[in-house]
């Protein structure tokens, strides 16, 4: 009997720590693409609104990594 309630909290605390693995990726991604939409905004800005993302936007993406 004991070993039945061992697996269920095993169980509970697998499935506790997937959910928080899964949160934290998807935070990760969803600050990840606010930073990029961030820095295409600071590119319109600086081109004044001009299509131009070019070289500047890779530049400054690889500035931060």
């Amino acid at each position: 009997m004991d070993y039945i309630i061992a697996i269920k909290e095993l169980c509970r605390y697998r499935l506790f720590a997937f959910l928080i693995k899964i949160g934290v990726e998807i935070l990760c991604m969803v600050t990840l693409v606010c930073i990029i939409k961030w820095k295409i905004h600071m590119v319109l800005r600086i081109t004044n609104g001009k299509k131009k993302l070019g070289i500047v936007f890779i530049f400054s993406l690889m500035k931060e990594l």
